[in-house]
């Protein structure tokens, strides 16, 4: 009988063309292969995986508590990267029309304005959003 992990991994990836996508799986190497092979999520499929940048334990058997850390994960990617490019949590519908609906109905209106993100300074937002961002990742001092 095959047992369950104790916890759930969070996982980011980069795709190809500067996209990034954030996953959760209780058996993150099985499905971040799915991913590699062009079987896994819409957004994976449409832009291919590059690698895997990172990947944690969330410390959780509860998918809705992991899936909090994967939005969070998520949102701190959008607000480095634009929304365009990130998916990942309850923001993985590739039509930037149905996402762009997701963020604003859940009061993320700073991440949807026109550009903003872009204008944001980016030593600020390190600062910021370190905490929630791995360290290991390669465009972190």
């Amino acid at each position: 009988m095959h047992e369950r992990p104790l916890d759930i991994y969070l996982y980011a990836l980069e795709l190809e063309n500067a996209h990034f996508y954030v996953g959760q799986s209780f058996e993150p190497d099985e499905r971040i292969a799915i991913h590699m092979m062009g079987k896994g999520s819409a957004w994976t499929r449409l832009h291919p995986v590059v690698r895997e940048l990172d990947r944690r334990s969330t410390g959780a058997t509860d998918w809705k508590v992991a899936e909090v850390a994967e939005n969070q994960w998520t949102l701190d990617l959008m607000m480095l990267y634009g929304w365009e490019r990130v998916r990942g949590g309850f923001w993985c519908n590739t039509c930037p029309i149905q996402t762009r609906k997701g963020l604003l109905k859940h009061g993320h209106t700073h991440l949807v304005r026109p550009g903003e993100h872009e204008s944001v300074d980016a030593s600020r937002v390190r600062k910021v959003l370190r905490p929630s961002i791995p360290a290991v990742l390669p465009w972190l001092p």
